[in-house]
Formats: structure tokens, sequence, C-alpha cells
């Protein structure tokens, strides 16, 4: 975890990048998890303030009202983005940034819980810092 951005913003680095998140109450230089459910993820074709996360399209899956759609990270990392049907899509291959709305972010603590626990409650993308 890094520097506080804000009132409640803390950026957070990740192997890939960084992205500023809403949270309260934690330390800086402490390790956390950071959780967003697929539908909440965004990307754009260039650069959001308050995130560096860039990546490659690298699939768009169709199951049934949905579309997934397969970012590769720098390092290999896949994170699944979730968008209705009929949504524009960005090519294949295209380079884009990924980003959230800073209040849809989960932020937890490393001695809280473990991110599998909650993978089998919920579907998210966690990412550690």
């Amino acid at each position: 975890m890094g520097n506080r951005d804000g009132a409640d913003l803390i950026r957070v680095i990740f192997a890939t990048g960084h992205a500023a998140v809403k949270a309260t109450g934690l330390k800086p230089d402490k390790t956390v998890y950071v959780s967003v459910r697929p539908e909440k993820l965004k990307c754009a074709t260039t650069s959001v303030p308050g995130f560096n996360l860039r990546g490659l399209v690298k699939e768009h899956i169709y199951v049934g009202s949905v579309i997934k759609t397969i970012i590769e990270l720098s390092n290999r990392q896949e994170v699944t983005m979730s968008l209705l049907a009929g949504a524009p899509l960005i090519p294949l291959g295209e380079t884009v940034w990924v980003y959230w709305e800073k209040e849809d972010t989960v932020v937890l603590h490393a001695n809280e819980e473990t991110p599998s626990s909650l993978c089998e409650q919920v579907p998210k993308i966690e990412v550690r810092a």
C-alpha cells in the first residue's frame, strides 16, 4: 500500500501499476487485498486519473446476456470484466487501462480473511497489493 491521495483515498501499489481506492483506517506500507466485482471493472483506451493498470484485451466470451472480457496485465495476470451483451467491445489486442469507481473497491487487511474464502462466497477480482 502506498501514499494517501486525499480524504479517504489511498493509492495501492500493485506489481502492474497503481490505483486510487476509497478506504479508511489503513496504514501506509501494509499489505492489503483489493477486490472489485467483474461488473464494476471498466477499461479505457487512454489513461484514467488515479489508475495505472495497463493491459491487452485478450478475449471476449459470450455467456448468455453477459460478455466476459479477459484483459492480460503486464505481468501476464488476467482480470475479467463483465459487460451486458450489446455493449461496445474494444478490439482484441488493443491496449487498455483498467479502472473502476473508487467506491466500488473492497479493501481488506491481509490478516482479516484469506482471498480464497472470499472467492468461494462471491465471485470477485482480487489483486494482492
